[in-house]
């Protein structure tokens, strides 16, 4: 009667424990794409596919990495900067840019960080008020 119960217990965590595994591996082998966004999926560091409909999609477990990135237009206010007039007076300049991923592709393989590319953002924009400032001058 001892070894029944032994057995029906080891049984019972076995149950468990197997309910537990199979758990953890579909949510390993699962990701969830919302509407806003597109999932960026890699297996060892190299492009596997991009998705952009949302839903359950499924991947490998362990060995596929999904990222993802904003489809919406996202505002990037650009901190305020100092700009010298050709008259020698200085004039505080406070900007902001809305930008958007059309490519998201070009964008992970070239950027693939939004705070990398509101960096590069604030240098392009920062160059186009020296500009505008020179011309203005003028």
């Amino acid at each position: 009667m001892e070894n029944v119960k032994k057995a029906s217990k080891i049984g019972s965590f076995l149950k468990i424990l197997i309910v537990i595994l199979i758990l953890i591996a579909v949510s390993n082998s699962t990701y969830i794409v919302k509407e806003n966004e597109y999932a960026y999926v890699t297996r060892f560091s190299k492009f596997i596919k991009m998705q952009d409909t949302a839903g359950l999609h499924f991947k490998m477990p362990l060995l596929d990495k999904v990222e993802t990135i904003p489809q919406y237009r996202m505002m990037y206010d650009i901190p305020p900067s100092e700009v010298l007039t050709g008259d020698k007076k200085t004039l505080v300049v406070d900007n902001f840019a809305v930008w958007q991923i059309d490519d998201p592709y070009t964008f992970m393989k070239t950027v693939s960080r939004i705070t990398e590319m509101e960096n590069r953002i604030d240098a392009v924009v920062y160059n186009a008020v020296i500009l505008l400032t020179v011309f203005i001058n003028v």
